[in-house]
């Protein structure tokens, strides 16, 4: 599999990111596990957690974090990986409270460290920003972690452009590295598609895009195949309910328009939906690596047939076009 630098890591990452949202909540451990095995056997390295992944349904907490240290511990080989996961997320019983701050860095990431059995992370995100808290002690809170080696390089998901920028400069200014990464709402559809329930998150947009084209920052897309959206739609996917998907965030006219213009891509390019979605990010001028969630091996090994097949220069000018547009 094809890989991109993690800025300061010294470390490259496969240019497709597994996403663990779903580990041991829509697929048991043992499939988690086979899915693992996957995502190494076809070259990649980088996965993608979080402490509040699978806290949404009853039982254990931090399911997906734990099953993830279970298996590394498992197969023995955690220099193998790049592992992420983030923390600052609200608790889902008081989500209109922030928990972002030098307090809450330190006890999510500690709490992390234990579930995943590792003295190291690679990539910690702040899952989620709080616009009244400074960035500098946030950063600075990073910086030190990352010189008492708990983490490896920091990023950021569901942050604004302007506070990115100022968090890359305070840091700079102060000798630190600054953001490695950051993750953001993006796909094909994302600009069409209508605003999500939770107001904070954070979509692309020009802002972003400015930003990333100056600072070398990873772009770490999630939700990065519109969930599927496409595919299901254009018949891709058997056994899908058209009237099922008029409730889903993409279903616009606009995306209509992004759907009918695919469905030709695919017809003359002779190249799947769901690789045209894929390839929209992969083909961008900047390192992106999407984080995509499938849920067995096969629908692994249909993701990264987008790695395998570059199209040709008119139908990637046609599918930046159409994302630019959307």
């Amino acid at each position: 599999m094809q890989t991109v630098p993690l800025p300061h890591t010294g470390r490259n990452v496969s240019r497709l990111c597994l996403g663990l949202a779903d580990l041991g909540v829509r697929y048991s451990e043992a499939e988690g596990f086979a899915l693992l095995d996957a995502f190494k056997a076809a070259g990649g390295n980088f996965v993608d957690t979080a402490r509040i992944y699978s806290d949404w349904i009853p039982g254990e907490l931090q399911r997906s974090e734990r099953i993830l240290g279970d298996y590394l511990a498992a197969r023995g080989d955690r220099e193998a990986w790049v592992v992420a996961t983030k923390g600052c997320h609200m608790d889902l019983a008081a989500a209109h409270l922030p928990r972002v701050s030098p307090h809450h860095i330190r006890a999510d990431l500690e709490s992390s460290l234990r579930r995943l059995r590792l003295d190291c992370i690679d990539l910690y995100y702040l899952h989620r920003d709080d616009p009244t808290v400074p960035v500098e002690p946030l950063v600075d809170t990073l910086e030190e972690c990352v010189r008492q080696g708990l983490i490896r390089a920091y990023g950021c998901s569901n942050w604004h452009a302007s506070r990115i920028h100022a968090a890359q400069v305070h840091a700079r200014r102060s000798g630190g590295t600054g953001f490695a990464a950051n993750q953001m709402l993006w796909s094909i559809g994302s600009r069409c598609m209508r605003p999500p329930a939770d107001p904070t998150l954070v979509a692309w947009d020009e802002p972003l895009a400015a930003l990333h084209c100056t600072d070398p920052l990873l772009a770490a897309p999630y939700s990065a195949q519109a969930n599927g959206f496409f595919s299901k739609l254009l018949g891709e996917v058997p056994g899908v309910d058209p009237a099922a998907l008029q409730s889903s965030l993409y279903h616009t006219a606009g995306n209509q328009r992004v759907a009918a213009a695919l469905q030709a891509l695919a017809r003359e390019s002779g190249l799947p939906v769901s690789t045209l979605v894929l390839a929209y990010l992969l083909e961008q001028d900047i390192p992106v690596t999407p984080v995509i969630g499938p849920k067995s091996p096969a629908q692994l090994q249909s993701c990264c047939q987008a790695l395998a097949v570059r199209p040709d220069a008119e139908v990637r000018r046609r599918l930046l076009e159409l994302g630019s547009a959307a």
